[in-house]
């Protein structure tokens, strides 16, 4: 899976959940939990795809620059003679 492809899916996850829990699933929530336990679920629930969606950030970061690296000090792959 490439880095932009792991940050994409991270931004679906973030911004889904965000839609379902403040619209489709609100007030059945809200009902079972309360109010306190709602905004309990939906923190945690965001905090969580917060910490993916950052993660994945940081390895695409790394990535890219461990691939730079390597081509800057092995020039580019398939290259002969450098």
């Amino acid at each position: 899976m490439t880095p932009a492809l792991i940050v994409a899916c991270a931004w679906l996850l973030f911004g889904g959940s965000h839609l379902l829990l403040s619209s489709l699933l609100r007030e059945s929530l809200s009902r079972r939990l309360g109010a306190r336990g709602f905004v309990a679920v939906y923190t945690g629930i965001a905090a969580v795809n917060l910490l993916l969606l950052a993660a994945g950030g940081v390895f695409a970061v790394v990535r890219q620059t461990r691939r730079s690296r390597t081509i800057k000090d092995h020039g580019q792959p398939g290259q002969v003679g450098h």
